[in-house]
């Protein structure tokens, strides 16, 4: 059993704050603000009972309310020990009905996903190993975005991931509890984000670089978990792609 199922003491246990949301909605322009967000992504098939995340660097705590079918139905709340600055928040879905799921965070435009009884879930969760990197300017903060990317297969119903890295064999665990944001960047699949994450991070890019010890163990929207399949036990981060040149522009 994980040390992170043993302390939320929740139904899924296996070997895995008043949450803070901005006002302001993930997609809106506004400094530090591209850390947050709900998981699985929208429109994915979750069961009854279902277990979601809704993540952020902020320090305003929403009220969730959520309806299925247009009825509404209660929501249990926990907190996450994240173990960086990002803030985790477990959602349950405490229902039995079936249909389309809305969930409100405040001032976060509506989750619509469909609960149905028989949704499934998968027996392996193969991920591929990548680099994210991306600035985002603002008039008085940039935001960096530049680490390691976990990549699930696209349309896979991961909520969050309890990530073990090491220097070393000789270096003590670092443990960190982190969402599975609904996508990347430039790319449509989930992903586990681990280094710099805009004007926070959650682990160091220099050790990264130098090279890690990682284990990680999946949690999916039905409380079960999986350890990630195909991951290698000592990765480093993936060097950056050499930048395309660009074609000269023609005179007319």
């Amino acid at each position: 059993m994980s040390s992170l199922g043993v302390r939320i003491a929740l139904p899924f246990v296996l070997a895995l704050p008043g949450i803070l949301a901005r006002p302001t909605p993930a997609h809106a322009i506004a400094a530090c603000n591209n850390n947050e967000g709900f998981a699985p992504a929208f429109a994915t098939t979750v069961p009854p009972h279902a277990k979601l995340v809704f993540y952020t660097d902020s320090r305003n705590t929403p009220e969730f309310t959520a309806k299925i079918a247009g009825k509404k139905v209660p929501v249990k709340v926990t907190a996450l020990p994240s173990g960086s600055s990002t803030r985790v928040t477990l959602l349950e879905i405490d229902s039995e009905r079936v249909g389309t799921l809305q969930l409100d965070a405040g001032g976060w435009p509506s989750v619509t996903l469909t609960v149905a009884k028989k949704a499934r879930m998968p027996k392996e969760v193969p991920v591929v190993i990548g680099r994210f990197e991306r600035n985002i300017p603002h008039s008085t903060v940039r935001e960096n975005f530049l680490g390691l990317a976990i990549r699930l297969p696209k349309g896979t119903p991961a909520v969050a991931a309890t990530v073990k890295l090491r220097r070393d064999a000789q270096a003590a665990w670092t443990e960190l509890v982190v969402p599975v944001s609904a996508r990347d960047f430039d790319d449509a699949r989930p992903v586990i984000r681990i280094g710099e994450l805009g004007c926070s991070n959650n682990y160091s890019v220099p050790l990264l670089e130098s090279g890690v010890d990682i284990e990680v163990t999946l949690m999916l929207a039905d409380g079960t978990t999986r350890p990630a399949k195909d991951l290698a036990p000592h990765l480093t981060l993936p060097a950056a792609l050499p930048a395309q040149p660009t074609a000269p522009k023609r005179r007319p």
